[in-house]
C-alpha cells in the first residue's frame, strides 16, 4: 500500500515529462524559458559588480583627500569638522562579529547536530520549520527586537558581570545599552537559523 502511494506520483510526474517531450510546446519552449532563467542568475552577478563599481567611484573623493589607512585606521568621525574616520565603525563590526560567531556557531551547529541525529521525527520537523522561518525575519526586526527587549532585560546581568570581572581588561564601568555584547548576541541570534540550516545541509 504504502509503495504504490509513493510510487504513484513519481508516475505521474514521469507521464508530465514524457508527454511536455513529446508536445511542441515542450521543444520549443524549454530553451527559451533556460534562457530567461540563465539571464536572470547573471543579472545577480551584474548587480553585484555596479553595485561594486558605484562604491568604489562614490568613495574615491574621500580616499583621494584622506588616504585609505587613514580612513580605515581614524577613529573621528566629525562631518561638522570635515573629518571622517571610520576605525571606530571597523573595529566595532570585527568585535561583534567574533561574538556573534563564538556564541552563535556553536549553538547553530548544536541544533543541526541534534535534528539530523538525536531529535524524533516529529520534534525534528517542527525544530526545522520553526529555524527556517526565523531565518525569514527581517534583520530590522532582529536589531528593534534586541534594542528595544532584549538590551533593557539583561542589562542588569551584564552590570553585574562587569562589576564582577572588572580586573580583566575592557571590562568593567558602567554598562551602556548598546554595546558590543549586545550587539554581538543579537547577531548570534540572527544567524543561528542560517547556519543551522547550512549546517544540516552538510550533516544530512
Amino acid at each position: 500500500m504504502e509503495s504504490s502511494t509513493i510510487k504513484a506520483p513519481t508516475d505521474a510526474g514521469t507521464r508530465l515529462r514524457d508527454h511536455l517531450a513529446r508536445t511542441k510546446t515542450g521543444s520549443w519552449l524549454d530553451p527559451w524559458v533556460k534562457g530567461a532563467l540563465t539571464a536572470l542568475a547573471g543579472l545577480i552577478f551584474v548587480l553585484l559588480a555596479y553595485f561594486l563599481v558605484k562604491l568604489f567611484v562614490e568613495a574615491r573623493p574621500v580616499f583621494a583627500a584622506y588616504g585609505v589607512w587613514d580612513f580605515v585606521s581614524k577613529v573621528d568621525w566629525l562631518p561638522s569638522q570635515d573629518t571622517y574616520g571610520a576605525g571606530a565603525l571597523v573595529a566595532g563590526t570585527v568585535i561583534t562579529s567574533i561574538v556573534a560567531l563564538i556564541i552563535g556557531v556553536p549553538v547553530a551547529v548544536a541544533t543541526a547536530l541534534f535534528v539530523t541525529e538525536l531529535a524524533p521525527v516529529k520534534l525534528r520537523g517542527l525544530i526545522s520549520g520553526t529555524l527556517e522561518l526565523l531565518a525569514a525575519v527581517p534583520s530590522v526586526v532582529y536589531g528593534l527586537w534586541g534594542f528595544l527587549f532584549l538590551a533593557p532585560k539583561i542589562k542588569g546581568l551584564e552590570q553585574s558581570f562587569a562589576d564582577t570581572f572588572s580586573f580583566i581588561p575592557f571590562i568593567g564601568g558602567e554598562v551602556s545599552a548598546a554595546n558590543y555584547f549586545i550587539t554581538g548576541l543579537i547577531l548570534a541570534i540572527m544567524i543561528i537559523p542560517i547556519v543551522s540550516a547550512i549546517s544540516r545541509e552538510v550533516m544530512a
